[in-house]
């Protein structure tokens, strides 16, 4: 702590506004379902880099595929936004604008932060971690008043609680392989079963749960590949092992909603009907009908069982449908090209922030599926921050004449 402490204060005035700033924005985005504050924050956070930028004359140039991707699929945003503007009455659009453009807003300022100058890496986990503890207080005062195993609305629905604690664990999962320490090891454990309990408790997500499960697999694949210890490989595989059986026997002995998954229970879901019927109703291949268009009140409609729709609970149709064929392809090559490359740079470097952004990745594409995961604006913002974290980059200078 000492140590940050002179760090912070050897920093220059920018660098310590910058510091004391991304605290803010990592205090609000773990607090915080959503609000407008994040926003400001990041506004202020892009300023002091962009002036930050232009006082020292140099940036970070960062993987052109990235940075493609990322351009075209805001430009088919703001296409899709002017297309609701002309086209609705209403407004109600504007809040998903604000998710998917807080998200890449996240990831370009970040990625221009040096983030290793002003805080060590593995501090803004330990501080993710801790802040984290929130949302479980949340879960447990909730249960406390209407009892445990009782679905309900905190942050805005089961559902939102169930996948912001899905950020939390897979954070708090990856900081338990590779803690060193005993304690920390063990207290990262305490915390990621603390976070399952409530996802299962009161989220009762089974995109979520499911999702997770897949995800802490192929996470334990990667960190212990090539590792050449097989005790240590066996011992903490009957850990998993051990935390699966928990939760599979609470799930059973409660008969939670979690544990209502099969392939039939799939084929008969609402959802189903929602795209066969989205589907049918057609729209323009390339602009599509306009951003959020769904969520504009004349448009919505009740599924078979009698939900009101404002989303097509898949990212993929909602992109199709609303944004058209560009935004997808621009949104797809984003997620696999950023996959990609954080997988290959995993590999090299073994690096847990890498680690925890593929599993980031996956959970966001494997939540798409069955949810409109991209209009949840903290773990589109948690992913777009780990990634500006991972993502390989360079320090280039420019001179006066290429401003």
């Amino acid at each position: 702590m000492l140590e940050e402490y002179r760090k912070f204060l050897n920093n220059n005035i920018i660098e310590k506004l910058q510091y004391i700033f991304f605290i803010i924005m990592i205090y609000l985005l773990c607090t915080r379902d959503s609000q407008k504050y994040d926003e400001k924050v990041l506004m202020i956070l892009g300023i002091l880099g962009l002036v930050d930028i232009l006082k020292n004359k140099e940036y970070y140039s960062l993987n052109k595929k990235i940075i493609f991707f990322i351009l075209a699929w805001f430009i088919f945003i703001n296409i899709s936004l002017y297309k609701a503007y002309i086209l609705f009455p209403t407004n109600e659009y504007v809040g998903a604008y604000k998710v998917l453009i807080s998200a890449i807003v996240t990831f370009l300022v970040i990625s221009q932060i040096k983030v290793d100058k002003l805080l060590d890496r593995k501090k803004i986990l330990d501080l993710i971690n801790i802040l984290s503890i929130y949302g479980i207080y949340k879960g447990l005062v909730y249960s406390l008043e209407k009892g445990f195993f009782v679905r309900g609305n905190i942050w805005g629905g089961p559902n939102t609680y169930a996948i912001l604690l899905g950020n939390f664990a897979i954070i708090s999962f990856a900081s338990f392989l590779y803690s060193e320490k005993k304690i920390k090891k063990l207290l990262y454990l305490v915390l990621n079963m603390c976070q399952l309990f409530f996802i299962i408790s009161i989220g009762q997500s089974r995109t979520t749960f499911c999702s997770l499960m897949v995800i802490y697999f192929i996470g334990f694949f990667f960190f212990y590949f090539k590792k050449k210890n097989p005790k240590v490989l066996i011992k903490n595989t009957l850990i998993m092992i051990g935390i699966m059986v928990i939760f599979i026997l609470i799930i059973d002995k409660y008969n939670l909603r979690v544990s209502r998954v099969s392939i039939e229970a799939l084929v008969n879901n609402a959802r189903v009907g929602i795209w066969k019927r989205c589907l049918n109703d057609g729209f323009n291949i390339f602009t599509g009908k306009g951003l959020g268009y769904y969520l504009v009140g004349e448009h919505r409609f009740k599924d078979a069982v009698g939900v009101t729709i404002g989303t097509l609970h898949n990212d993929s149709l909602e992109l199709l449908i609303t944004q058209g064929i560009f935004s997808l392809i621009s949104y797809w090559g984003l997620l696999l090209a950023s996959l990609l490359l954080n997988i290959k740079e995993y590999l090299k470097f073994k690096n847990e922030y890498t680690l925890i952004t593929i599993m980031f990745l996956i959970f966001l594409i494997l939540l798409g599926m069955l949810e409109t995961a991209i209009y949840v604006k903290r773990l589109m913002q948690f992913i777009f921050l780990f990634l500006a974290f991972s993502i390989e980059k360079e320090k280039s200078v420019f001179r006066d004449s290429d401003l």
